[in-house]
């Protein structure tokens, strides 16, 4: 059942029973109002009978009359004196002298005569009789009794009741008409947070439109808010998925450098027969590189897991040997495009993640080399707090510079096949900036070449 249904139904029967109660105590205190009063003019009336009737029978009462005397004397008083509501009685035959009403009432005047008036309601025939009932002379011989039809106060009531119960209805049918009506207005509201949370359930988080200032339109800001919380916390958790699918994937591309240096390094002391010093010098580098092929791969797969700048570790690291690592690992594919490498350090220390900047040094380098051609030179530069790369390569066309940050992007698709890129590098270099808390910017004339600056 819905809430409105539900609520019409209670709203509708709180009113039915609180109608009803109102109406049986106004129609009792209605119907008490009118019996009492009628009841009240009728004893005046019987009052002024009964001692017009009593005052007569004693000023022509004789103690020692004949009872037959006196029967016939009430009679006569009563011929004179009695009209068609009065009733007159021996008390002792309980015969009935007077009576010129249409019921012969000795069937239900039950009732001892009384010293005071009393008054009792019967019911004849399915009508209504108001009878009061009074001696006459200290004797109680004789007892004066008036019938009065006040069927009409009951039907009366009966007939208020009816149309009140009609008059109900009609109010009940309309006031339900209102309500329903009313209801659907002000649930349209709730309808629409439904929706809502319909949409949410469907992966669309937009804000529902109330503009109302009561309690539905506060949850309506409340869920509002509740739903940008939760795009919020979805978009961050789509991206954290995708960070750690790009890293994954550059996990391989950035492999490539220290592998290629074991490589170049083993088939040189394969193929050639060089002094002990120059196999020692590049033994040592092999040790290096696989050493930090260790370390790259330890600290790959944890990037993976990094959200912020609490879960790596800085430290003062001397950036002159930082460049001194970076010249060594490129040296040999360097060597082979015929690139030299010139580097220039005005900074002694930077806090970083040595292992982490120095991958990023090493794309940076790595990338300059991929858009150098044999006889360019890479300068790698470090003064003023920032960090310079700058090459003599092709250049970036303006309208990738925006571009060339994001995953798998390449902008030469040539130049990246014949290079045996991934469109990885960048991505990751801005990782690492970004969790080092460091700028990237990018500067670049098509055919001149590229300047890449960290700010520290």
């Amino acid at each position: 059942m819905k809430l409105r249904t539900k609520i019409c139904l209670m709203t509708i029967t709180v009113l039915t029973v609180a109608m009803s109660i109102f109406t049986v105590v106004i129609l009792k205190l209605t119907f008490s109002s009118n019996l009492n009063t009628t009841i009240q003019m009728e004893e005046v009336s019987a009052d002024y009978k009964y001692n017009s009737i009593n005052q007569s029978f004693i000023e022509e009462y004789d103690y020692d009359d004949a009872e037959i005397v006196k029967d016939t004397m009430i009679r006569y008083i009563g011929n004179q004196l009695s009209d068609e509501h009065v009733i007159l009685v021996n008390a002792n035959t309980q015969e009935c002298l007077f009576n010129k009403t249409e019921y012969n009432p000795l069937s239900i005047l039950k009732s001892k005569s009384t010293e005071k008036f009393s008054n009792r309601i019967v019911t004849i025939e399915g009508r209504q009789y108001l009878y009061l009932a009074r001696k006459i002379t200290d004797e109680g011989t004789y007892i004066f009794y008036m019938y009065k039809d006040i069927t009409r106060i009951y039907s009366n009531i009966r007939d208020i009741a009816m149309k009140t119960f009609v008059s109900g209805i009609v109010i009940l049918v309309v006031l339900s008409m209102v309500l329903a009506f009313s209801m659907r207005r002000t649930l349209y509201s709730l309808r629409i947070l439904t929706e809502g949370t319909k949409q949410i359930a469907n992966g669309i988080y937009d804000k529902v439109k109330i503009h109302s200032k009561d309690e539905v339109g506060q949850l309506a800001n409340r869920f509002n808010i509740m739903s940008d919380a939760i795009a919020g916390q979805v978009e961050e958790l789509k991206q954290e998925a995708e960070n750690r699918k790009m890293l994954i994937s550059a996990l391989t591309h950035e492999l490539k450098t220290p592998i290629t240096s074991i490589k170049g390094y083993s088939q040189t002391l394969l193929i050639t027969k060089l002094p002990s010093d120059q196999q020692e010098e590049m033994l040592s580098t092999i040790d290096t590189e696989c050493s930090r092929l260790e370390r790259l791969s330890q600290k790959m797969m944890g990037l993976i897991m990094i959200t912020n700048q609490e879960d790596i570790l800085l430290k003062k690291s001397s950036l002159p040997n930082l460049f001194e690592r970076v010249e060594q690992s490129t040296r040999v594919l360097l060597g082979q495009d015929g690139i030299t490498l010139q580097t220039k350090c005005e900074i002694e220390e930077v806090t970083v993640e040595e292992d982490l900047f120095l991958e990023l040094l090493l794309n940076l380098v790595d990338n300059a080399r991929k858009a150098s051609k044999a006889g360019d030179t890479i300068m790698l530069q470090a003064k003023d707090n920032k960090i310079q790369i700058i090459d003599e390569g092709k250049g970036i066309p303006k309208e990738d510079l925006p571009k060339i940050k994001q995953a798998f992007y390449m902008g030469d698709k040539s130049r990246t096949s014949k290079k045996k890129g991934l469109g990885l590098g960048l991505a990751l270099c801005d990782r690492i900036v970004e969790l080092h808390h460091f700028s990237l910017d990018f500067e670049s004339d098509l055919g001149k070449g590229t300047t890449v600056t960290i700010q520290l």
